[in-house]
């Protein structure tokens, strides 16, 4: 839906090559599954979630660094600033309209409902 809704190229693979996000949708989705077919394993579900944890933060930070040292394409928007739960939703209300973020809140609060604080927020329980 952001792929075709937004005017802007929110994928990282679009900001490079146009036409690319489609890709990086296809290799997410197959991650994803990946992920999920691991954790299904109660007994291997912490170790997997901590290994997911891992590779998100070394991509999110390497990222974030190609963006201050490289070139800006790999930030989302150029301006840096705290992307606090709280701050997500407030954001929109004050600009008077509705971005990713608070979809993106939303939609993994209604479907993992409070894991969202304790498993997926960056900022902990």
């Amino acid at each position: 839906m952001m792929k075709i809704m937004m005017d802007t190229p929110m994928l990282m693979f679009d900001r490079f090559f146009d036409g690319a996000g489609w890709l990086q949708i296809i290799l997410l989705a197959a991650y994803g599954a990946f992920l999920t077919q691991k954790m299904l394993d109660p007994s291997q579900s912490a170790v997997w979630r901590k290994r997911s944890w891992l590779l998100f933060s070394i991509v999110f930070f390497t990222q974030f660094a190609l963006g201050l040292i490289a070139d800006e394409r790999f930030l989302m928007s150029g301006s840096l600033h705290m992307p606090a739960p709280f701050m997500i939703i407030a954001g929109s209300v004050y600009r008077g309209r509705m971005t990713i973020m608070p979809i993106l809140l939303l939609s993994s609060i209604a479907l993992s409902g409070p894991a969202w604080c304790s498993h997926y927020c960056y900022l902990g329980a």
